[in-house]
């Protein structure tokens, strides 16, 4: 008899693998976590991402996306996943192998931002219009409506609530407003009120869906790479922030996880004797 992963996590069973179809014929992925649930460190984000190319839609050249993250951050298919081993592992000290990235939302959904003139979303429904078919992929809400989604999706809490029971990461990294207002279980309102008293500060114990963690947030990759964001000055904070106190929090938490992994290791050799 076949396994069924849904019978041992429920939440599967409304969240499925994946959900709708790529202009291309591809499937649409659900975005499932990155690395290692023993990694010391974890990262929370708010966008699967998908790479694009340009197709022939009746008369219009267009870009539409042809793979989606199957793990959040996957290198290859967003610039963001560059932007997180550039501008934060990097400067961090940190590396993939000692990381969990989560994300927010379990399916990629498409951006309502235009770019010369078009966004993605404008795109996949004229793109939906021409191919007469749905490709299941909804247009972005906006962040303080993404908030509200992450938490009434059917599923979705008890998928994040499974990811973080599993995880042994004892430092949360949130990335971006939304990411931090779900972790606080506050509105986006109310943490984009107060970011610059709550981002780039000490490390707060809070609870995280039944787990209790260290957690700091910082400023979305996309703060940094837009052009609004670094006429701003949160890229030279996070980078000194990065340098300086980032790298202490991490170094402590790598230090504690190493001396854990010792004691456990001595604990297992003297009950081996």
């Amino acid at each position: 008899m076949k396994h069924d992963p849904s019978s041992e996590r429920p939440w599967m069973r409304h969240l499925p693998d994946s959900r709708g179809m790529l202009p291309n014929g591809e499937p649409v992925p659900r975005t499932d976590p990155g690395g290692s649930f023993d990694a010391p460190v974890a990262f929370l984000g708010v966008y699967p991402a998908a790479a694009v190319a340009p197709a022939n839609v009746g008369e219009r050249r267009m870009n539409l996306p042809v793979r989606v993250e199957r793990t959040s951050f996957e290198l290859g298919v967003s610039a963001s996943a560059n932007e997180l081993d550039d501008r934060y592992l990097g400067p961090l000290g940190l590396d993939r192998a000692s990381i969990l990235t989560l994300d927010l939302m379990p399916y990629f959904l498409a951006n309502t931002r235009k770019s010369k003139g078009r966004s993605m979303a404008t795109n996949l429904r004229e793109a939906e219009l021409a191919y007469g078919r749905s490709f299941g992929i909804a247009a972005r809400p906006s962040p303080a409506r993404l908030v509200e989604l992450a938490r009434r999706m059917t599923g979705n809490v008890e998928r994040l609530t499974d990811y973080f029971a599993r995880s042994k990461a004892k430092l949360l990294f949130t990335l971006g407003s939304e990411a931090a207002a779900f972790v606080r279980g506050a509105t986006y309102a109310a943490v984009n009120r107060e970011a610059r008293m709550l981002f780039y500060s000490a490390p707060v114990e809070l609870d995280v869906l039944g787990t209790r963690r260290l957690v700091v947030h910082l400023a979305h990759p996309g703060i940094l790479m837009s052009g609004k964001g670094r006429a701003s000055d949160w890229p030279e904070r996070h980078v000194r922030w990065c340098a300086s106190e980032g790298r202490d929090v991490v170094d402590a938490t790598l230090r504690r996880r190493n001396e854990r992994l010792a004691r456990e290791g001595w604990t297992a050799l003297r009950r081996s004797r």
